[in-house]
């Protein structure tokens, strides 16, 4: 479901996030593209790279992950500044990630409780803004209920 604009997104996200159970995900994000055409004989295919945010629940703990920049192994291009401003933020990268919590993922990634659900919302919502995404070009997909319950 395309947003018109940030205040719209931010609703749907909030009522995502309350409905989310356990085990369950959320992405919100920009639609992943169509593969690119392959190049060369045994190039595989790949789809372009997408700006998103994902949230998995796992009993009263949400791990949060950010699309992660290319020059720390994930898929979007950034800038340093842009690396830094994420960090101020509170996302961790990779190496920060592995470091506090012993598992290794290309993206940003921190773990909040499920009570902070307002600081987790702006949270996700600045960091899209920050990397430029615009509510007109994001979907909320979720694995269960979290959607099926705002639409």
């Amino acid at each position: 479901m395309p947003f018109k604009q940030w205040d719209d997104t931010r609703r749907a996200l909030v009522h995502a996030l309350e409905q989310l159970v356990d085990g369950e995900f959320l992405i919100l994000g920009e639609p992943v593209p169509h593969p690119e055409p392959r190049r060369g004989l045994l190039r595989r295919s790949r789809p372009a790279p997408t700006r998103y945010v994902q949230v998995l629940r796992i009993g009263d703990v949400l791990t949060t992950e950010c699309v992660g920049a290319t020059s720390l192994g994930g898929s979007w291009e950034m800038d340093p500044v842009t690396i830094d401003n994420l960090r101020s933020l509170g996302w961790l990268t990779p190496k920060e990630g592995m470091t506090a919590y012993g598992n290794s993922t290309p993206n940003f990634e921190q773990y909040v409780e499920r009570v902070d659900l307002p600081a987790l919302t702006d949270l996700l919502m600045a960091s899209l803004e920050l990397l430029g995404a615009l509510p007109t070009d994001l979907e909320l997909t979720s694995s269960g209920s979290a959607i099926r319950a705002s639409g």
